[in-house]
């Protein structure tokens, strides 16, 4: 028994560590909220503004602050306020869109698509 309760245990530090991971941002530099704008811009072209706004700020939080997408707590890094500035946003309009971001991501299969596409090539091209 004590074996089983040491396993249990490590599996969870384990998940707990896990789940820490996967809230790092990918890039921790706000300055690149700007050049990401653009490129997302570019690529949203002939959407509607609100497909625009919702897939920009899905993206950019799971770029510099994937945690503010479940979360209602402010952020430490000042993303949040850097990303309305940058898409010329009052913050408590972005809020509104970020409350439901994650149900249309679930709910909407286009929305999801768009979303994990845009991710993709932003990604990209950070790499390169």
């Amino acid at each position: 028994q004590l074996e089983l309760c040491n396993s249990i245990r490590r599996t969870i530090s384990e998940l707990a560590t896990s789940v820490r991971d996967m809230g790092k941002p990918m890039l921790a530099d706000i300055s690149l909220i700007e050049p990401v704008h653009q490129v997302i811009q570019e690529e949203l072209k002939g959407k509607s503004h609100s497909t625009i706004v919702r897939v920009e700020l899905m993206v950019l939080l799971y770029l510099f602050n994937p945690m503010l997408i479940v979360s209602r707590k402010h952020e430490k890094n000042g993303a949040f306020r850097e990303i309305a500035r940058v898409m010329g946003v009052e913050i408590s309009n972005l809020s509104k869109y970020k409350t439901n971001l994650l149900w249309h991501y679930k709910t909407y299969r286009d929305f999801r698509e768009l979303t994990n596409a845009t991710y993709e090539k932003i990604v990209e091209n950070i790499l390169k």
